[in-house]
């Protein structure tokens, strides 16, 4: 179990994500599992796809106009400010309380000259909650469009609130080996790039329940015959903390910036596993900086996040990866000037289902190439 995380939100997934008029995104929609592998070639839109994933987790988090980093035009499609942009998500609450579907949709643009979300719209079962928009007399008569339904009231409105709203949390990763093994201050937060490793180790540490740094270090185990556990130094750095990985079977400890790239890496996704409570993980292209024979243990740790019932969207230009992945989770990206991003599921293509009997995935899609498979697709 992840620190800070308890079992009551234990099985929550997106099951279905709808984007118009997001970046290169017209209109796009298309079902997930959970674990999802976006592959296709550069500037295809996987990376687009894990940010509008990204938004959404942020927008039930805090106001708009962080959500969007200050970049709010960046964001419409063709730079038409017109067009608002339209996210829906469709997916299961995992809460014990709030079992059940939801759909959950949010139209984002300018009025006024200020960004807002313009409708919001929450169906549970089936059936609607509410659709609002800022100044309506209905409901939330009071809501501006500057934060989210979700945010505003989920501690005054009921547990299906709360729950949708930890259902939409998600943690970007694209780790980059340098961040994890850098000391930081001992109450950094976790980065995206892996900054901050040291600190959330730490914490971990002290913690009262050993039971995630034990799951951590039995990970690491697995993946090394020379380590036996995570360690952090509080002397070498004045101020700071490093991560330290203690070497079997002396125990004497190493810092994780002379350890090789694939460990640390590694050592940075079991801590996403077991010291983390985010519900979704968006992970660009694990593959860096992992020795290939390395990479089907990464994919193990990613899987594993799966089956705890946290959902994993992760991007790959990797055949090497791909051969570890079921084919029920594989979608394809491409990009044409007139539809712009397209996401076609593998088991849709006759060639890829053909194919699969004789060749594994990776060197499938490496033989024949996206659009290949694409142009079998049903």
């Amino acid at each position: 179990m992840a620190a800070g995380r308890g079992p009551e939100y234990a099985r929550a997934v997106i099951t279905r994500l709808e984007i118009e008029n997001f970046k290169a995104i017209h209109t796009l929609s298309f079902a997930l599992g959970p674990m999802t592998v976006l592959v296709g070639p550069n500037d295809a839109g996987k990376t687009t796809i894990l940010q509008a994933l990204d938004l959404v987790g942020k927008m039930a988090r805090t106001d708009i106009d962080r959500a969007f980093d200050g970049h709010g035009k960046d964001y419409f499609a063709d730079g038409d400010l017109a067009r608002p942009i339209r996210i829906v998500v469709e997916g299961t609450t995992g809460s014990p309380h709030e079992s059940g579907t939801y759909r959950h949709s949010l139209s984002v643009g300018y009025a006024n000259a200020r960004l807002q979300v313009l409708q919001e719209e929450l169906a549970w079962n089936g059936e609607l909650v509410y659709a609002q928009s800022p100044g309506a007399d209905k409901a939330f008569q009071y809501w501006t469009g500057e934060f989210t339904l979700l945010r505003s009231n989920h501690k005054s409105s009921g547990g299906l609130y709360a729950a949708v709203l930890a259902d939409l949390s998600a943690q970007y990763v694209a780790f980059n080996p340098q961040a994890l093994a850098q000391p930081c201050a001992p109450n950094a937060a976790f980065g995206p790039d892996g900054s901050g490793l040291a600190a959330l180790l730490q914490t971990m540490l002290n913690a009262p329940d050993r039971r995630p740094v034990e799951a951590l270090d039995a990970g690491l185990r697995r993946l090394s015959k020379h380590v036996n556990n995570v360690a952090v130094d509080t002397l070498r750095t004045p101020g700071k903390v490093e991560a330290l990985l203690a070497l079997a079977p002396s125990r004497h400890g190493i810092a994780a910036r002379e350890t090789s790239m694939g460990l640390l890496l590694a050592t940075g996704y079991l801590a996403l596993m077991h010291g983390t409570s985010s519900q979704r993980f968006l992970v660009e292209e694990p593959e860096n900086g992992v020795h290939p024979r390395a990479l089907q243990l990464i994919v193990d740790v990613l899987r594993e996040l799966a089956r705890s019932g946290r959902q994993v969207v992760m991007t790959t230009h990797s055949p090497v990866l791909l051969n570890y992945i079921e084919p029920e989770d594989i979608r394809i990206v491409t990009r044409t000037a007139e539809q712009g991003v397209i996401v076609t599921a593998a088991l849709d293509s006759a060639s890829f289902k053909e194919n699969t009997q004789r060749l594994d995935p990776g060197e499938l899609w490496y033989a024949v190439g996206d659009e290949g498979i694409v142009a079998s697709a049903s």
